[in-house]
């Protein structure tokens, strides 16, 4: 069993030029990779999947920790949650926000609850997922984000020289401490990349580690991004987080820090310490990593001997019901020979199965005139179409009337009657295999 992570989340086909991402999201897959790094996994053991294959893969049967959002829309057919059957969800640290889509109307769809509770616990990195999905009967539990589990840096007082102004609102520039600003770095989450850096996801990997090292030298970081307030915090950077209206993605970030909306852009502590959060970060990274290891120990062996066994040219093999109960091939092939032409066609059913109706609804539909005269059953007493069953005693070599055997248990012991009181093979058609 394989374990997965995701590379890129944006479609490369049909996409414009240049397109906006935002880096903070391939941090979280950077978060995943370095709890594969802690539990000693191999990179070559990873695989590397563009978010938009989730649906759609088909390699080795793989486990997928998630730090994001759990309605992503490349996660969903038509609404519903729709994963590869090869791949194992892990919801570590998920949120219902998902831009364009309202996460507790889709957990009204009985499928989306039945697949979150088949995957449960959810971990939730906002107290409202958590919240939400609890109402729902699901299990969950708060965990914050994961890129607050980030190692600290080391850099001295000196070495820790600028300020960084990362996407903080216009709003809070006239609270900003006199002489502050035109020092510091002021800069952004979102960046334009090219069709090929998609293609090539490792180079906004790189970026976006060359960027969080620029954070990590940083003396103090005003921000309105979780995703560069939670790895500053976990770096040992003083972190102010400040925008203009909070919702409920941020409902867990005060444990380690104040929020600040623009009603409190005056009471910014503009001198914040570095938070010491490491027995924190060691729960969190010690809960995500046994949760892992506990679906490979639960679920490797088990895929691996299922894999051994499946094929996906499996798929194209009959369904049993239809070539064992209702196999109307071998209708077909003896009405090909045997009633072609006819006109007038009496015959007898051997067995009232359960697929009895659908085998006389054929029979009238192609041979609209043909009559069903006798009803052949073992132990069955009773009417069908207004016939009353009879035994297979009834029957003789001479009978006028053909007999069709629905019944697939009847068909060897009925080929060894119709050979014993002598009745000729065109006169009958047995729907079961029959044996040697």
């Amino acid at each position: 069993m394989k374990y997965a992570n995701i590379e890129s989340d944006q479609l490369i086909n049909n996409r414009t030029e240049k397109m906006l991402c935002n880096i903070g999201d391939y941090l979280q897959f950077i978060t995943i990779d370095s709890l594969y790094e802690e539990m000693g996994v191999n990179k070559k053991d990873v695989i590397r999947l563009n978010i938009t294959d989730v649906k759609s893969y088909r390699g080795e049967y793989a486990v997928l920790p998630l730090n994001y959002a759990i309605f992503n829309e490349n996660f969903m057919t038509d609404g519903k949650l729709d994963f590869s059957d090869r791949i194992v969800p892990i919801f570590l640290a998920c949120t219902l926000n998902t831009i364009g889509l309202n996460g507790r109307k889709l957990l009204e769809d009985t499928h989306n609850v039945n697949f979150l509770k088949r995957h449960e616990p959810i971990g939730c990195r906002d107290e409202y997922t958590m919240i939400m999905l609890r109402e729902f009967g699901i299990e969950a539990y708060l965990t914050g984000c994961l890129t607050v589990t980030l190692p600290k840096t080391q850099y001295t007082d000196i070495e820790r020289e600028k300020v960084y102004f990362v996407d903080a609102p216009y709003s809070v520039k006239k609270y900003i401490p006199e002489g502050m600003l035109e020092e510091a770095v002021v800069t952004t989450q979102q960046y334009y990349f090219s069709k090929e850096w998609y293609e090539n996801p490792n180079k906004i990997f790189e970026f976006t580690k060359d960027k969080y090292d620029q954070y990590s030298k940083a003396k103090l970081v005003v921000t309105s991004r979780m995703h560069v307030a939670a790895p500053s915090i976990a770096m040992g950077i003083p972190v102010i987080f400040v925008k203009d209206d909070i919702d409920y993605r941020f409902g867990w970030i005060d444990k380690y820090i104040p929020i600040y909306s623009y009603e409190d852009f005056s009471k910014i502590n503009w001198e914040p310490k570095p938070i010491e959060c490491k027995k924190e970060k060691e729960r969190l990274r010690k809960v995500a990593i046994e949760r892992i290891k506990k679906y490979i120990d639960q679920y490797e062996d088990v895929y691996l001997l299922s894999q051994m066994y499946e094929n996906d040219e499996h798929k194209k093999l009959k369904d049993f019901y239809n070539v064992t109960h209702k196999n109307f091939k071998v209708l077909d092939r003896y009405f090909q020979e045997y009633w072609h032409g006819k006109e007038q066609i009496e015959y007898a059913i051997w067995g009232l199965t359960t697929a009895v109706d659908e085998i006389y609804e054929y029979i009238q539909e192609k041979y609209p005139k043909a009559k069903l005269v006798k009803v052949i059953d073992s132990f069955k007493d009773t009417d069908y179409r207004g016939i009353r069953t009879e035994k297979p005693n009834i029957l003789t070599g001479n009978d006028s009337y053909y007999t069709i055997v629905t019944s697939v248990g009847a068909s060897n012991d009925a080929k060894m009657l119709f050979e014993r009181i002598g009745k000729n093979e065109d006169m009958y058609c047995l729907v079961g295999s029959v044996f040697l």
